[in-house]
């Protein structure tokens, strides 16, 4: 006899939610704690919980939510080092490597990412008239 499933039927809303502030699947089975390869059986098991993850990810085209949802959780990045040979008419080597770039501290977008989180997607598809916003309303 298997074991039950873990998967519950409100972590379709969930994904949706994740997938729209540009999570990736290995991130997102992190977050509901189970492996990769379960993730992928989910999506394979649960046609509702594909949906929402293929909806998030349509979604998530502004460049500004990946990027502030990396600024907050950290991220690797492949990098290439270029080195010069001494010699004379030798080609130059490329090294490749993987940089870990930690999680920011509190910045002055802060208030703009949980404001957008709190009135959802539609406060990041235009962040200067979110920033308008928010300067007119600590005026008054």
């Amino acid at each position: 006899m298997a074991r039950p499933t873990l998967y519950r039927a409100e972590y379709a809303g969930k994904a949706l939610a994740l997938c729209r502030l540009g999570v990736d699947k290995p991130l997102l089975a992190r977050f509901f704690a189970v492996s990769l390869a379960t993730l992928y059986c989910w999506l394979v098991a649960h046609p509702d919980f594909a949906a929402a993850v293929e909806a998030g990810a349509a979604e998530a085209v502004s460049p500004i939510k990946p990027t502030m949802f990396q600024c907050a959780a950290g991220y690797r990045v492949r990098v290439a080092r270029v080195f010069l040979p001494r010699r004379r008419g030798a080609a130059p080597v490329v090294g490749y490597y993987t940089r870990r770039c930690s999680p920011t501290r509190r910045s002055r977008y802060d208030g703009y990412a949980i404001a957008a989180l709190k009135n959802g997607v539609s406060a990041i598809s235009s962040p200067s008239a979110f920033l308008k916003r928010q300067v007119i309303g600590q005026d008054t």
